[in-house]
C-alpha cells in the first residue's frame, strides 16, 4: 500500500493523489485502479504510475476531491 502516487499522462505532466488506496507492487500493473495500459514502478516509498493514456479525467478529479 501507498500513501502518495504520481500520475504522469500522455503530455508528461503530472498530478500527486495522495491516498492510502493506491496500491500496487513495483513492476506490476493496478488494474483494479488503472485500467490497463499503466506501468507501475516504485522508488523510495513511493509509486510512480506511468499511463500511456488517461482515458477518463474525471478519475483524477474524484481521486483528489476524495482527499481528507
Amino acid at each position: 500500500m501507498c500513501e502518495l502516487a504520481v500520475f504522469i499522462n500522455e503530455n508528461g505532466t503530472s498530478r500527486r493523489v495522495a491516498r492510502s488506496i493506491v496500491r500496487a507492487e513495483a513492476g506490476g500493473g493496478c488494474t483494479s485502479l488503472l485500467g490497463s495500459g499503466g506501468t507501475v514502478i516504485k522508488i523510495e516509498g513511493a509509486i510512480i504510475v506511468r499511463l500511456d493514456v488517461i482515458e477518463n479525467e474525471l478519475m483524477l478529479e474524484m481521486l483528489n476531491k476524495s482527499k481528507p
